[in-house]
């Protein structure tokens, strides 16, 4: 009797393992492919925590730490080839104090840390558990103490016990909490994406939010009439804050810009000012920036996110603010990683001003066409304003270099082609300049450093209103 009871009792066991073995090998294909079916974020988070838990050969001397807010502003190109930005979509200063800690424990204490949060983050986490927890972007432990610090504010409508409860799924990849992610990957082949955005935030030292060139328009203004922050987000601010200067490391909170449909009362600004300057008085080594208070929509992706021009404007401000932290750099040309950074930038780039801005005081040659017999405008408009000299190129027909006093020679071959020009830099694989007839100015874009083709831009040109603001 006991060896049928006994045989009874395996083979439920059995059939039940035979019934979930669909479920389990399914959680076992959501640990071990993410990139199949995650979107770009969650693979941005998965660079982030590869990096703050890794010692990196590299020193980083500043570190750049907030939510998106913070992501999209800081440009480590343009800032130093030294500063990384760690900063994370969605995360208030509870998940900040934590990515902090891990990259203060992993690498060398940088000199310098900024800390850049938007309002909202001071009042609720908005993506913890949809991007955070899912993403397994902290361990078990990390998240357990999240939770028991601040219930309130990650636990939502689950409840302290709802809330562990959705930890151990997303712990165990149970497949109810992926399966909308999972559904929406089946258009998509999100391996490749995943690994490109993967090279994008290695190539932009961390930068991922607002890359690209979406401007913000709006006709709605928004009012700011005061600044209410929740006090469990302060006190982990305080913990990042004393986390720093305990191991005298200075720390910058800067207030990032915002669009100029923004409306700010008297109080809110007093407020914001009072309460990030309550830190400054507290602690040795510890400084508060908002001079930048209002850019142009142009300069946002959105309302609260700097797109490419408003992120090298804002960081152009810090490095200046900075200086006495950037002063090796203001006197270094920029490196090869800075320079492979800005090539992806002017890659993207749509307005004509901002690629010969992008590429002020920089290794950059620009060959240009002038189809138009508008070189001199472009000198004067484009040229001039950004510090670069056009020369007319030694027995070429309306061809042009452009440069500035930074850029290094560079054996530069041209040879015709059908409507245009074939152009190679030291021997390399030539690109094809085609002569466009609609173009006032073609250029191509060499970085010297690198020592290879960019990119080939068209402008249009207007006549007496000079050159058309987007390219085509």
């Amino acid at each position: 009797m006991k060896n049928k009871k006994g045989s009874d009792v395996a083979k439920l066991i059995f059939k039940c393992a035979l019934v979930t073995c669909p479920l389990w090998m399914l959680s076992v294909y959501l640990d071990v492919a993410k990139d199949s079916y995650s979107n770009e974020e969650v693979a941005y988070l998965q660079w982030n925590k590869a990096f703050t838990n890794t010692h990196q050969d590299k020193y980083y001397k500043t570190v750049a730490i907030g939510d998106s807010a913070c992501n999209a502003s800081y440009m480590p190109e343009a800032i130093s080839d030294s500063m990384i930005n760690i900063s994370v979509v969605g995360i208030s200063p509870i998940e900040g104090y934590y990515i902090l800690e891990e990259y203060l424990a992993n690498n060398d204490n940088p000199t310098d840390v900024f800390i850049t949060y938007n309002d909202n983050h001071f009042r609720y986490t908005d993506l913890y558990w949809d991007e955070i927890v899912a993403s397994h972007r902290f361990d078990l432990p990390t998240n357990m103490q999240i939770i028991e610090n601040a219930k309130q504010e990650v636990a939502e409508d689950k409840g302290a016990v709802g809330a562990f409860a959705d930890l151990v799924a997303y712990e165990s990849y149970f497949p109810s909490k992926y399966m909308t992610s999972l559904q929406n990957s089946f258009t998509e082949d999100r391996a490749t994406i995943n690994a490109s955005a993967r090279q994008k935030i290695s190539i932009h030292d961390g930068r991922y939010i607002g890359v690209g060139n979406d401007e913000f328009i709006t006709g709605v203004f928004r009012d700011y009439d005061g600044f209410y922050p929740e006090q469990i987000y302060t006190e982990y601010l305080e913990k990042a804050v004393k986390l720093c200067t305990d191991q005298d490391i200075a720390v910058h909170i800067v207030k990032a810009p915002l669009p100029d449909n923004s409306v700010m009362s008297d109080e809110y600004v007093s407020q914001i000012n009072d309460y990030f300057n309550s830190f400054v008085d507290l602690y040795d080594g510890v400084t508060f920036n908002w001079d930048e208070i209002t850019y142009s929509g142009a300069d946002f992706a959105d309302e609260i996110h700097l797109n490419n021009d408003g992120a090298y404007k804002f960081s152009s401000y810090i490095k200046d603010t900075f200086a006495d932290v950037f002063d090796e750099d203001a006197e270094n040309q920029y490196t090869s990683a800075q320079m492979q950074a800005f090539d992806d930038t002017i890659s993207m780039e749509i307005e004509a001003e901002d690629i010969f801005g992008y590429a002020k005081d920089k290794d950059y040659t620009f060959v240009l066409f002038d189809g138009r017999d508008c070189i001199e405008d472009c000198q004067s408009l484009l040229a001039t304003p950004n510090n670069m000299t056009i020369t007319s190129l030694s027995g070429q027909d309306r061809l042009y270099l452009c440069q500035s006093d930074k850029a290094t020679a560079q054996d530069i071959s041209i040879t015709p082609a059908t409507n245009g020009v074939y152009v190679s830099i030291n021997n390399e694989e030539p690109w094809l300049m085609t002569f466009n007839e609609r173009a006032g100015i073609v250029a191509l874009v060499i970085d010297n450093t690198n020592k290879q083709i960019v990119t080939i831009k068209n402008i249009e040109y207007l006549g007496a209103n000079g050159f058309a603001r987007y390219i085509f």
